[in-house]
């Protein structure tokens, strides 16, 4: 679900993704420019998908 909205798939992210809030509770951040992000120090994953960021999520050993 692409979205330019960060604060509001923040504030809902139990809502978009049940499965993945289960699992990171308030650990979701969403950021506009991943790269940006991983510059900044911390880890990005861009998610093009629920499949697609369950399967980063669980790379990490988050999911």
């Amino acid at each position: 679900m692409p979205t330019n909205n960060n604060p509001l798939v923040k504030r809902y992210v139990a809502t978009l993704y049940p499965e993945v809030a289960a699992q990171i509770g308030n650990l979701a951040y969403a950021a506009t420019n991943v790269a940006g992000a991983v510059v900044a120090g911390l880890v990005g994953h861009h998610a093009v998908s629920t499949e697609n960021l369950t399967a980063g999520l669980a790379g990490r050993g988050l999911f």
